[in-house]
C-alpha cells in the first residue's frame, strides 16, 4: 500500500481561492477603518485648535489673525498642546480669520468668519472628515482644501 503525502493541486487551488476571497473582503474593510480613525484624529486636532482660539478670545477679546497653511498662529501656541504644529506631515492645518465687508448672503451683518482649513492631497481623508462632521457643520471645499467654519461674529 502506497501512502500519499502532501496536497493535491485541486486542494491547494481551493485554499488559495478561499484566502483570496477573505483578503478581498478584509482589505477594503481595514482601509476604511484606518481612514476613519485618521479622520477622527484630524477632528481631535481641529477641536484642539478651536478650543485654543476660544480660550485666546476669552482672555483677549480678539481672534488670532489669519495665517498661511502649515503656520501655527503664535497667539494660539500657549493654548495648544505642547509641540502642536499646523504642519502635520501629510496635511496642513490653516487658521482662517476672514473679515467680511458685506457679510454673507444670508447674514449681511456677519463681520467675521472664523475657520480651520485642512489642506491634503488625500481626498479620501477630506471626505471622511466631512462625513464624520456631518451635514450640519458649515464648510467650504475647493480642490484639496477643506475649510470648516467654527464661528461667525
Amino acid at each position: 500500500m502506497t501512502r500519499r503525502s502532501g496536497f493535491s493541486i485541486a486542494e491547494l487551488a481551493v485554499v488559495v481561492l478561499l484566502v483570496g476571497m477573505l483578503a478581498g473582503i478584509a482589505v477594503p474593510v481595514y482601509t476604511r477603518v484606518t481612514l476613519r480613525a485618521r479622520a477622527a484624529s484630524v477632528l481631535a486636532e481641529l477641536q484642539a485648535v478651536r478650543t485654543a482660539a476660544f480660550a485666546y478670545n476669552t482672555e483677549t477679546g480678539r481672534w488670532p489673525p489669519d495665517r498661511y497653511p502649515g503656520e501655527t498662529p503664535p497667539e494660539l501656541a500657549p493654548y495648544l498642546p505642547d509641540g502642536f504644529s499646523f504642519d502635520r506631515g501629510g496635511y496642513l492645518l490653516d487658521w482662517e480669520n476672514w473679515r467680511l465687508a458685506d457679510g454673507t448672503p444670508r447674514h449681511p451683518a456677519t463681520g467675521v468668519l472664523l475657520g480651520i482649513s485642512l489642506t491634503t492631497d488625500n481626498a479620501h481623508l477630506g471626505r471622511a472628515l466631512e462625513e464624520l462632521l456631518g451635514p450640519t457643520t458649515a464648510r467650504f471645499t475647493l480642490g484639496n482644501n477643506y475649510t470648516f467654519v467654527i464661528a461667525s461674529t
